[in-house]
């Protein structure tokens, strides 16, 4: 866990109790962390926080600086948990406001950064997906079946008057007892 860093654990000991993280010094690179620590320890909404917080952190326009490469630096070395995270980052240096020299000092240090970067460049340049209103577009609603756990992606209802089957154990259950096992985002 102190891999994370000590202002990590802070804020993982804080959501724990409070379902929400305090802002810090490096608050991209913190989000990044926890959507880490959230796939580690399988908080889903952690990591659902995280993502939100980071995107409206990106949003408002972010300036080269260790902050930023720290949050490249930990999202290119995890990669498999933080595509989203990874994504968002690569939208923001492809912004045409981020300037020429402001990408040299974040691809210097991060060589797979700027593989991505040029990837990205070569197949257009522009941000992979609109900042206006993504959010409820990428954060699709995952529901654990009350009877083996398994994961679907089927548009569920929270209604006690309609049952749904589980595609993995083929056992029907009603509507809003899908949504009491657990909501999840991919």
């Amino acid at each position: 866990m102190t891999d994370n860093g000590e202002d990590c654990v802070e804020a993982l000991i804080y959501y724990l109790y409070h379902l929400d993280y305090p802002e810090s010094n490096s608050p991209l690179a913190l989000h990044v962390k926890m959507v880490i620590v959230a796939d580690k320890y399988d908080i889903g909404y952690l990591s659902v926080i995280a993502y939100v917080k980071l995107v409206e952190a990106l949003r408002n326009g972010v300036e080269p600086s260790d902050d930023l490469t720290d949050a490249i630096q930990a999202a290119w070395e995890v990669e498999a948990p933080t595509k989203n995270e990874r994504q968002k980052l690569l939208d923001t240096v492809l912004r045409p406001d981020f300037s020429a020299e402001h990408l040299d000092m974040v691809l210097d240090p991060h060589p797979r950064f700027a593989r991505d970067v040029a990837m990205a460049q070569k197949k257009g340049g522009e941000p992979a997906r609109r900042w206006e209103g993504e959010l409820v577009l990428e954060l699709r609603t995952r529901l654990r079946c009350p009877e083996c756990h398994g994961f679907t992606d089927v548009e569920i209802e929270k209604s006690i008057a309609r049952t749904y089957q589980c595609l993995s154990c083929h056992r029907y259950s009603m509507g809003s007892r899908w949504h009491q096992s657990g909501l999840w985002f991919k």
